[in-house]
């Protein structure tokens, strides 16, 4: 079966994609998510293993980590952003996305 399997939602919130030793990983847990049951787990795993991969962390999270971010999606995949800061940045330089 084609399609989308697995979302990997990286940030904190209804989602759970973590560093390792992130704080949000002991508030996440406490929110009922778990290793265990496959809804926390390491941010570069969880990306690996999607078809869809919501990016909600930081703008200077993204920017910072973007490059490693890409090289573990899997061919295919889709990248969501939670916000269109992207867009209006590309607009303020010039660049006009159509959709």
């Amino acid at each position: 079966m084609q399609g989308i399997k697995q979302i990997g939602v990286i940030g904190w919130g209804s989602q759970i994609g973590l560093r390792k030793g992130s704080t949000s990983f002991a508030e996440a847990r406490a929110a009922g998510f778990s290793e265990e049951n496959g809804t926390l787990g390491d941010i570069y795993d969880t990306i690996s293993g999607s078809d869809l991969v919501m990016l909600l962390i930081s703008d200077s999270g993204q920017a910072d980590n973007h490059e490693k971010i890409f090289s573990h999606m899997k061919p295919n995949s889709i990248l969501g952003l939670s916000h269109g800061f992207l867009l209006v940045h590309l607009k303020s330089i010039g660049l006009h996305i159509n959709g």
